[in-house]
């Protein structure tokens, strides 16, 4: 029985190992992109920052510094993929986020370029394209309105005539 299963698991690690070798590189792009910005959706930084290229490491946790706290992430949507050359890509997410303070839904296209190396894809750089300011560390001015006066009438107790 022992080495039946040893051979089953033998097996079943070699078929593993080459399906994931002959993967293609962009369906590696697509995975790394996907598992980088699904852990950046769940305030999960370390096993994004894993993803990231050691040069770009500084910059992306300044960008990012903000999400969870000042930025809350609602969701996170592909909206598509483009080599460039055979070891770079960009690849377009749409992120749906909000301030915890504020109901509005904001959207921003993040633009996010890639590069291939010995460690596999790894994020390079990343820009606001297009929709919200805010969401990548960007200096805004955040304007409340004044706080208003209390309009309530004072309280007026009538004493019991009992």
């Amino acid at each position: 029985m022992r080495p039946r299963h040893t051979l089953a698991f033998a097996l079943s690690a070699t078929l593993l190992f080459g399906c994931l070798a002959t993967q293609s590189k962009g369906a590696k792009l697509q995975d790394a992109a996907q598992n980088l910005n699904i852990a950046t959706r769940f305030g999960r930084m370390d096993i994004a920052s894993e993803l990231v290229a050691e040069k770009s490491l500084v910059d992306f946790n300044r960008k990012h510094m903000a999400w969870g706290r000042d930025v809350r992430v609602i969701d996170v949507e592909f909206q598509g993929v483009q080599l460039m050359s055979k070891d770079e890509a960009t690849v377009l997410v749409a992120v749906g986020w909000q301030r915890p303070d504020e109901q509005e839904l904001r959207t921003t296209q993040v633009m996010q370029n890639w590069q291939y190396g010995v460690k596999g894809w790894k994020l390079v750089d990343e820009s606001r394209a297009a929709g919200d300011v805010g969401l990548l560390g960007e200096k805004i001015d955040v304007l409340r309105p004044d706080k208003r006066a209390d309009v309530h009438f004072k309280s007026v107790t009538i004493p019991s005539p009992y």
